[in-house]
């Protein structure tokens, strides 16, 4: 897990990783619905911090898409679809490392279920669902941005289901 203190990310990797997070936000809510927008700005450069730092750091993909689904879900940096941009970002940043979770609109259940404070989803239980549905590919060399363009065509379903919740 990053830590503030162990290879901390550059200001432009902050601001990259806070442009990345609003432009698949934005996607998202184009093309599922919901009011866009940011409810806390500080929030939103806070978790491009610890993501940017995941990446920095080398942490292991699955590990980096797990803090993400509970970073983003959990927290309401956006006025709507906070739980369908955490998976957007955490399939985008799988991705971009040759790794594809292979998941449907039944994965609403559990993403709902990682936002919901009551239920507390423990880190392991969310890397086991994570990994159980991965398949090996290739990288990317493409920007996050564009893969996550990518991820939003291909799971639109699943936010759609998501945005019901």
């Amino acid at each position: 897990m990053y830590m503030a203190d162990e290879n901390p990310p550059g200001r432009q990797d902050v601001e990259d990783m806070a442009r990345t997070l609003t432009e698949i936000h934005d996607r998202v809510i184009g093309e599922s619905g919901g009011l866009a927008g940011t409810r806390d700005a500080g929030g939103v450069e806070n978790t491009a911090r610890k993501i940017a730092g995941y990446v920095s750091g080398k942490e292991d993909p699955v590990t980096v898409a797990a803090e993400v689904y509970m970073e983003l879900a959990r927290r309401h940096h956006f006025n709507d679809g906070n739980k369908r941009t955490a998976h957007v970002m955490a399939k985008t940043l799988l991705l971009s490392n040759g790794l594809y979770l292979k998941v449907g609109a039944e994965a609403a259940d559990f993403i709902t279920s990682i936002a919901d404070p009551e239920k507390d989803v423990p880190m392991d239980e969310i890397k086991k669902w994570i990994g159980k549905d991965l398949v090996r590919t290739y990288g990317s060399s493409r920007s996050l941005a564009d893969i996550g363009k990518t991820v939003v065509e291909d799971d639109i379903a699943l936010l759609r289901e998501l945005s019901k919740r």
